[in-house]
């Protein structure tokens, strides 16, 4: 058979749990997904990839994450490093939100996750009178559709509102 892709000498991970991995094997994929595990020195395909015995899995999922607030720390001064301290710092980070930094920022984490094995985001925004919809509108308005398209990855928006 002809596959789109190879990933020869992959280690897979067993189902059962406390069970050792298997031995390294072959995964074909065709079409974007995965079409057969196993023995596959006898099949061809436009591109190959030796694993060289290291592990596959799927991709990682980030469950809860702020991406309006990703990269700030260089905007605080965190002297007590308490969890009051931290929204205090965070609050006064927020007045200075704009589109284009949020966008920026939130970018920034979403290669970082991706290069790391990250495949899907849960983004939460915040909307306050700080920052009125400004994170939510770049997460929303740009975030999703464009680093969807830009970097093949899902993304999902959850809307917290805070008086």
């Amino acid at each position: 058979m002809n596959y789109d892709l190879i990933i020869q000498n992959a280690l897979i991970a067993s189902n059962k749990q406390n069970s050792e991995p298997t031995n390294p094997t072959d995964i074909g994929v065709l079409n974007g997904q995965i079409s057969a595990i196993g023995d596959l020195s006898s099949s061809s395909a436009t591109t190959t990839f030796d694993a060289d015995g290291q592990l596959v899995c799927p991709g990682f999922t980030e469950s809860h994450i702020h991406l309006d607030k990703a990269c700030i720390l260089d905007r605080c001064c965190i002297q007590e490093g308490t969890l009051s301290e931290a929204v205090e710092q965070t609050s006064d980070a927020k007045e200075k939100f704009t589109f284009d930094d949020v966008y920026e920022r939130a970018s920034r984490v979403v290669q970082m996750a991706i290069k790391q094995g990250t495949m899907y985001l849960r983004s939460f925004v915040e909307t306050d009178p700080k920052t009125d919809l400004i994170s939510f509108d770049a997460d929303i308005s740009h975030m999703v559709i464009l680093m969807s398209i830009t970097y093949a990855i899902g993304l999902t928006i959850g809307r917290r509102k805070y008086q």
